[in-house]
């Protein structure tokens, strides 16, 4: 017998796999969710995700007094929290989770990098900016 076999009331052999029913893991290790590559689907997204926000950083150039590359990482660091949070997200909820780990400080940090990258952003349909409420959402799949 393999280590995910074990034996029936018979004595048979039975892959645990067979047994369990529903949930049988995570994305990252259930059989079901894996491509013939081995990886998974989340895994997939996560680096298509990337993908996508590495083209449209690359093809940014803020001209907002923040020196380029540092408004690029932080908005890197926004878009990604929002991807990875997946809801809407106000100016205030960016400052509180993300701005007191920039060298730039808080309304610098907003106004010159991270605020315009996610205009750029939603300019590529990849982030949905709703005036009314000022919430930013990750859009782009």
């Amino acid at each position: 017998m393999t280590d995910d076999e074990h034996a029936d009331e018979t004595g048979d052999a039975v892959d645990e796999w067979d047994e369990l029913d529903g949930d049988v893991g995570t994305p990252d290790t259930d059989p079901r969710h894996l491509d013939p590559a081995g990886d998974s689907v989340d895994v997939q997204r996560r680096h298509a995700r990337a993908a996508i926000v590495d083209t449209a950083l690359d093809d940014w150039e803020p001209s907002t007094g923040v020196e380029p590359a540092v408004a690029r990482a932080q908005t890197r660091r926004a878009v990604e929290w929002l991807q990875e949070d997946g809801g809407r997200r106000t100016r205030v909820d960016f400052i509180a989770a993300l701005a007191d780990y920039s060298t730039l400080d808080t309304a610098e940090w907003w106004s010159r990098a991270v605020d315009p990258g996610l205009r750029m952003f939603s300019a590529f349909q990849l982030v949905e900016y709703t005036v009314a409420t000022g919430e930013y959402r990750w859009i782009g799949e």
